[in-house]
């Protein structure tokens, strides 16, 4: 009977051994905020690994999700863009796989990428990269009118726009969230316009198609005028809300035209509203009739910090 009480208090004794050299070990905690190159290790239990590798992943994830090196879109002609080289991760809808795929040469996306329904004018599309086809190194393009979601896709992320205008024509191509790719577009006016009103009106041609990622913007517009007295305003209107105007004064006796007079209006836009934002510039006479852009070319520019 001692012996085996003995022996009772002997494996008691050797239980709290081990329970207190397991309370010594370090425990390691893994954490989706740091990648870890040496993880996982041989020393690690079988049963850690999915954790380790996991985490490990779930922190590449958040750094390699967004890649977009190149890929910019930029116009090819009146009826079609342009994807130019690059690389880019494209996740599924709901952001839990995310496929990498190359373009080694300019890839044009003509109206046969549509998504769905045929051409529609004066109306505003999306250029989407597409990742549906497993293991294929290149991605595929479709335009859509839809500014979240292409139809009939399922790998896709958004990677430009344009605006088809009244015409049938592509105009203001633009790139979508992506510094430090340029994400700005112009619009240019060459023929002379007059005004004889006091009251705001859209000056010709001086309208962008603009899709804003939130980011602040910078509007510039340049133009010449010739005036036969008092001056003129000018300001811009962001998304149906009017900026404060600009204002060139000149006072000339008669009613001829007289002196050009160069003017260059910018408005800074802190915080713009993401998505869809159509710009322009509006101008109004002061009293009397005014000439525009007799010298020189007026341009309206969009551009996104």
């Amino acid at each position: 009977m001692k012996r085996f009480e003995r022996l009772e208090r002997f494996k008691r004794f050797e239980r709290l051994l081990l329970l207190i050299a397991l309370l010594l070990i370090p425990l390691n905690v893994y954490s989706a905020d740091v990648w870890t190159p040496t993880n996982p290790q041989g020393s690690d239990s079988a049963s850690s690994l999915d954790t380790i590798i996991q985490a490990n992943n779930e922190a590449l994830e958040r750094l390699n999700h967004s890649t977009r090196n190149g890929m910019t879109v930029i116009e090819k002609d009146a009826a079609s863009v342009y994807a130019m080289p690059g690389q880019i991760a494209i996740g599924n809808s709901a952001g839990t796989v995310y496929r990498f795929r190359e373009i080694t040469s300019a890839t044009a996306v003509p109206w046969t990428s549509l998504d769905t329904g045929s051409e529609a004018t004066s109306t505003q599309y999306y250029v989407y990269a597409v990742a549906d086809t497993a293991d294929s190194a290149a991605c595929t393009f479709v335009m859509s009118e839809h500014a979240t979601t292409p139809t009939g896709t399922t790998y896709y992320r958004k990677i430009g726009y344009f605006y088809n205008n009244s015409s049938g024509n592509v105009i203001n191509v633009g790139n979508i969230d992506v510094n430090p790719i340029s994400n700005s577009v112009d619009a240019i006016g060459t023929s002379d316009v007059a005004i004889s009103t006091g009251t705001y009106t859209l000056l010709d041609d001086m309208t962008v198609y603009f899709v804003s990622n939130g980011r602040p913007l910078l509007v510039m517009f340049e133009g010449s005028f010739q005036l036969t007295q008092n001056g003129v305003k000018v300001r811009c209107d962001i998304g149906g809300t009017d900026k404060s105007p600009d204002y060139i004064y000149h006072s000339e006796a008669g009613g001829s035209y007289v002196a050009t007079h160069d003017m260059t209006y910018v408005w800074y836009e802190d915080s713009p509203t993401a998505g869809p934002l159509t710009v322009t510039v509006d101008w109004s006479g002061v009293g009397t009739q005014m000439a525009g852009t007799n010298d020189t070319d007026r341009k309206l520019v969009v551009w996104e910090l």
